[in-house]
């Protein structure tokens, strides 16, 4: 999939290969030149080709991932980052196992970890995971949704906002390509 032209201020898609299944969960990024460089549906990570990238399988617990099928239905549950040399961070709203079993025996329903990724992308969308399942945070309350990112002023850097379930209390973690505080 490509969204380049000669065209001034025309976009179109240049090839469409079908992708698997993608919804509210869903993020991806384009590289420099504008070719789609990574595709995530919050669970798992696909190259152009709906492949899913080496090491790209089970971002989130395996008791969530099975309930749904490998299919999020949560609105903003992941999103993709840029950090340096063709590699990028994916972040991922999830539930450990305890929380998801705290869920299923209507004990409250509330996602309890934030964790990255980082991933490699290579020409077409290719790519792998080089470090996986990277903790932000854990034992939080946090909403399953309405995580977002906004540039830093700096114009290279990022802040991830991610906000608590029940509070109006929001985090804030600075994206750096050195790494994430």
């Amino acid at each position: 999939m490509t969204f380049k032209t000669n065209e001034p201020n025309f976009r179109q898609v240049m090839r469409v290969q079908p992708l698997p299944m993608f919804g509210e969960g869903s993020s991806c990024i384009s590289d420099a030149e504008g070719e789609i460089a990574l595709i995530c549906n919050g669970y798992f990570l696909y190259d152009t080709l709906g492949n899913i990238i080496e090491k790209g399988d089970s971002l989130t617990p395996r008791k969530i991932l099975i309930q749904n099928n490998g299919f999020s239905s949560w609105p903003q549950q992941s999103i993709i980052l840029p950090k340096e040399n063709n590699q990028y961070y994916v972040f991922t709203t999830t539930m450990s196992d305890s929380a998801y079993d705290r869920a299923q025996s209507n004990n409250g329903f509330w996602f309890d970890m934030l964790t990255f990724h980082i991933v490699e992308a290579y020409g077409g969308g290719k790519g792998k995971v080089i470090e996986k399942e990277n903790i932000l945070m854990k034992d939080a309350v946090l909403s399953h949704n309405r995580m977002t990112a906004v540039k830093h002023a700096n114009g290279r850097d990022w802040w991830l906002v991610k906000p608590h379930r029940k509070e109006n209390t929001f985090y804030f973690f600075l994206v750096t390509p050195q790494g994430i505080t």
